[in-house]
């Protein structure tokens, strides 16, 4: 159970998280062997809050947009739920062969409830009465900075969700030692969703009889997903080489509009009404192959090399989306091929002495089939977005759906100098660099056969990816004083059985894009970086042995030296205060009535200040 106060001006004080698990072993015989898992897992607090990313937390999108501090009910409460039930069977057929079964079941429910502001429509201000049994209201008029905070005219909260889900997983495998050089392993997973997604946001009711206004969402859905996979182990003298290969499919089973450019839209408020006609979502499947090697060069030398394909379903919410706004808003793609990623890596380790080994590793993952946005112009799409006319002149709206037209690729070198066995100091330090790019290709828009514009320009660009991290260094080093060791006071050895770790980290910066002149606006991105960020946490933790009872002492600091991590900023006038000036959000600068300094200096940091955790442990 962790209550953990917020750090920021959201209207819920505290998060509450609550995570329980239960585990029963049952072994009848030498040959079978059950587990029983059960988990219950529950959060409640603010949509925003709960963020661990400052720029989505609190007071949300400010800047750019105005603060809504003032606005109460605009950040509703959010309940997370998780229920796991997990069943394991170890089943071992001989000494060389073994099978194992998993059947899961998981229920999640994700919601935000809906709470309508009954009085407000009618009540007048009396925020200056001071004998008001039904509540302040506090309404805008001329005096309302309203360049600044949203003004609080809200008549329910903007938010309402209903997100459920079950799940099934039924998952084996079998490994046999067929003989000296032979490892088989193979295995078969399957699984079954059941999903309900009920929602709206930026919306608002002025009374029961008046329909809603804003985005809306519902969908319904029954996924379903199968793989299988084979591979084998081959051990002999001078080399290791494992070679397998696996197969994936999976159909989200729902509904797909035979024309995607006059899906039937129900709602009085949209352009047109469409066509009802739908067929079933295709079933996918690939095939993903997989080697690895590797075989020693010399006594201390070992060289190894991988090569595998490795692949997974797009999220279901790029799938199933279902948003209206005026029309249709977003629309998902039932019909989304697995996003695949190819992975080579060459590797070569050395053992230097008796008690280091060095490791070196060259890399690249290529990422092809990745998901990405493509507006759809269609007779039924949201009203509040033109997309021209058709080749009759009827009208065109966009709406925005998603297609396998992204790409990227990653290539670095990894280098690990480690102690290889635990005496009093242990050591591993690591250093990587490398390169993350990512890029679209396709038209960005569609248009229906025979109008004036079937699509628009087929475009491929690959720039620098907005998460690249170049330079990446982590350190972790471990002090172990074992039983009867260190100084002794007063006849006891007060720091035995203690062991003292402090990890440090450092990145290189998110990368973001600094222009001063027009015309570099659309060749120029991500030209310089944010400061590198650096953390260093400190562990320490002590047994202490009474008798048969062992108590367990730990010290956890994270962040041990505060150190400050710029959050990105929203929009071009920050950047380049920031550039030219070094003006922050809680900087005044030449203009102390800027928005982000009066009302977001809380944004300036991402980073959580340093924290301290006590723990205190019991052993029998």
């Amino acid at each position: 159970y962790k209550r953990n106060p917020t750090r920021l001006p959201t209207p819920e004080k505290v998060q509450i998280t609550q995570n329980y698990i239960l585990n029963l072993t049952f072994q009848p015989s030498n040959e079978h062997k059950f587990k029983l898992k059960g988990s219950f897992k529950q959060y409640k607090g603010g949509i925003w809050s709960g963020s661990s990313d400052i720029r989505y937390a609190g007071l949300s999108f400010t800047p750019p947009g105005v603060s809504k501090k003032y606005l109460i009910a605009f950040d509703p409460v959010r309940e997370e739920q998780n229920i796991e039930q997990t069943l394991n069977w170890t089943y071992t057929i001989n000494n060389s062969s073994f099978l194992d079964a998993i059947l899961t079941h998981q229920t999640e429910k994700f919601e935000l409830a809906y709470r309508y502001l009954s009085g407000f429509g009618m009540m007048v201000d009396r925020l200056d009465f001071y004998d008001d049994p039904a509540g302040s209201i506090l309404r805008d008029g001329s005096w309302w900075e309203d360049n600044y905070f949203f003004s609080p005219q809200s008549f329910s909260t903007n938010y309402y969700q209903d997100n459920r889900s079950n799940n099934w997983v039924l998952k084996s495998d079998y490994t046999n030692q067929l003989n000296e050089t032979n490892l088989l392993k193979t295995g078969l997973s399957l699984a079954y969703w059941e999903l309900f997604n009920n929602g709206v946001n930026s919306s608002f009711q002025p009374n029961s009889y008046v329909a809603r206004n804003g985005f809306a969402e519902y969908y319904t859905a029954y996924p379903i997903s199968a793989s299988f996979y084979i591979q084998d182990r081959m051990e002999y003298e001078g080399m290791i080489a494992n070679f397998g290969i696996r197969a994936e499919v999976f159909n989200y089973q729902t509904g797909v509009p035979i024309d995607k450019f006059n899906v039937l839209y129900t709602g009085t408020d949209g352009p047109a009404l469409g066509d009802p006609a739908t067929e079933n979502s295709k079933t996918q499947y690939i095939l993903l192959p997989r080697i690895g090697v590797s075989f020693p060069i010399g006594e201390n030398t070992a060289f190894r090399f991988h090569y595998g394909h490795f692949a997974s379903m797009p999220v279901f919410s790029q799938a199933l989306a279902r948003r209206t706004y005026k029309g249709w808003n977003t629309i998902g793609n039932p019909n989304l091929e697995p996003k695949l990623t190819i992975n080579y890596e060459v590797g070569i380790q050395q053992v230097i002495g008796d008690n280091h080994r060095l490791d070196l590793v060259l890399y690249y993952n290529d990422r092809t089939k990745q998901v990405g946005s493509q507006s759809i112009a269609a007779y039924t799409g949201s009203g509040m977005y033109s997309a021209g006319f058709s080749s009759d002149g009827t009208p065109l709206y966009w709406y925005n759906s998603f297609a396998n037209n992204t790409f990227g690729s990653t290539i670095g070198l990894e280098a690990i100098f480690e102690t290889i066995t635990i005496k009093n100091w242990s050591y591993r330090l690591s250093y990587t660099i490398s390169q993350t790019t990512s890029g679209a290709f396709g038209a960005s828009g569609v248009y229906p056969d025979g109008t004036r514009g079937y699509a628009t320009r087929d475009y491929t660009g690959e720039f620098l990816a907005s998460w690249d991290r170049t330079h990446n260094i982590r350190a972790l080093v471990q002090y172990f004083i074992k039983e009867d060791e260190g100084p002794e006071i007063f006849g006891t050895k007060i720091f035995e059985n203690m062991i003292i770790s402090m990890t440090y980290t450092a990145q290189s910066g998110n990368p973001f894009t600094y222009v001063t002149e027009y015309a570099l606006q659309q060749d120029v991105r991500f030209n310089r970086r944010y400061p590198i960020e650096t953390n260093v946490d400190l562990s320490i933790n002590k047994d202490l042995n009474i008798g048969d009872v062992r108590l367990i002492f730990g010290l956890r600091v994270m962040n041990l030296f505060d150190n400050k991590v710029l959050t990105p900023l929203a929009d071009t006038q920050e950047i380049t205060d920031w550039v030219e000036n070094n003006i922050t959000y809680s900087d005044p600068g030449n203009d102390p009535t800027r928005l982000g300094y009066l009302v977001a200096p809380y944004r300036t940091y991402l980073n959580i200040p340093r924290q301290v955790f006590f723990t205190l442990g019991v052993g029998f």
